[in-house]
């Protein structure tokens, strides 16, 4: 289930915050075009960790401030493009399967060497998928 922003909108995350976080914690590049996440704050007493609200800014706006509201330390979510050019040569394709739960598919160059295909319900969740199966090894 996509997990939808906080404030003027109700576009969904391009990555959820637990993924980006995966990322951070591989060594994915904290800088870029992308967005930074944050957990909510004012959601302290939530059962599960996933279940807390994220909030978002754009990653300049981000560093032109200090801890803005008083959110957490960010999170960076890098874009499509971003995640596609970080794959480098191991990058195949990316293919939207038809059926009812739309989910995309993000494919290596050499599924034998580089390893199997990674799903996402976004193009964005499948490439951050396949670069985290790529820095694995």
């Amino acid at each position: 289930m996509l997990k939808y922003l906080r404030g003027n909108t109700n576009r969904p995350l391009m990555i959820p915050y637990e993924l980006a976080k995966q990322l951070k914690d591989a060594g994915f590049l904290q800088l870029g075009k992308g967005g930074a996440l944050f957990l909510d704050p004012r959601a302290d007493i939530v059962e599960n960790e996933a279940d807390r609200p994220v909030s978002s800014l754009s990653w300049e706006t981000y560093c032109h401030l200090k801890r803005p509201h008083g959110l957490s330390e960010a999170i960076y979510a890098p874009t499509l493009e971003e995640l596609i050019e970080a794959c480098g040569d191991k990058f195949w394709s990316l293919e939207r399967d038809l059926d009812p739960d739309e989910i995309w598919g993000a494919y290596p160059a050499n599924e034998i060497g580089d390893g199997p295909a990674t799903f996402g319900s976004t193009p964005a969740e499948a490439v951050a998928r396949l670069w985290l199966a790529l820095h694995s090894k």
